[in-house]
């Protein structure tokens, strides 16, 4: 019995590192524009930039897992005007820091062996800081 714990420990310790070397790592950065809109307030628009780093997990018939984690900066600058006789008016500076992390299922189609075309669909998840 001792020696069953003892395999199934070292079985699933090599299972876990087989996954691992089956992964892809890769770099992400680029250019970020969100719209926030509603009936109680303006458009406003955010420009900023993420930049993280993703996993990719294989599985079988070209689909795969990619996940990872990416810091993403907004900004916006906005001005409001109150009447035209007015000489006040409120600037307003916003700022964002958060955290996204995407969890999606990916579909890749190889044309050749350096291109390929891909799908993916799935949430990310955003957590401000």
């Amino acid at each position: 019995m001792k020696n069953i714990k003892r395999f199934s420990v070292v079985f699933l310790f090599f299972s876990i590192a087989a996954g691992l070397v089956a992964q892809k790592y890769s770099v992400e950065a680029g250019y970020v524009q969100q719209q926030r809109y509603g009936k109680q307030f303006k458009t406003n628009y955010f420009d900023g930039f993420k930049a993280g780093a993703n996993i990719q997990f294989d599985l079988k018939h070209n689909f795969s897992l990619l996940t990872g984690g990416l810091y993403q900066f907004l900004y916006s600058e906005n001005t409001q005007y109150f009447t035209a006789s007015d000489t006040v008016n409120v600037n307003y500076k916003t700022m964002s820091h958060s955290i996204e992390i995407p969890l999606q299922v990916q579909f890749s189609l190889p044309v050749s062996k350096n291109f390929k075309f891909f799908a993916y669909a799935g949430p990310n998840i955003s957590i401000g800081l």
